[in-house]
């Protein structure tokens, strides 16, 4: 959905960083919120938990952008 938009690699700089704050959080201090986790599982979840939302914003922010590029063809 954003392929073809003007700010692509703007866009695409900002969920690569964003993702990898993610993963270094998970990796590094997960313990945090997990707490004891003897095999990792709280770790995962945790990872995949923030891998979806990703997905999910991700999404949205590209709907949002459709929808509003739609609007300003039609104005014009």
């Amino acid at each position: 959905m954003t392929a073809r938009h003007k700010s692509f690699w703007r866009i695409f700089t900002v969920h690569t960083i964003a993702f990898i704050v993610y993963m270094t959080f998970v990796i590094n201090y997960s313990k945090l919120i997990t707490g004891h986790d003897e095999y990792g599982l709280g770790q995962l979840g945790l990872a995949i938990l923030f891998i979806v939302g990703h997905i999910i914003l991700g999404v949205a922010h590209g709907v949002f952008l459709l929808i509003k590029k739609r609007k300003s063809i039609k104005k014009a």
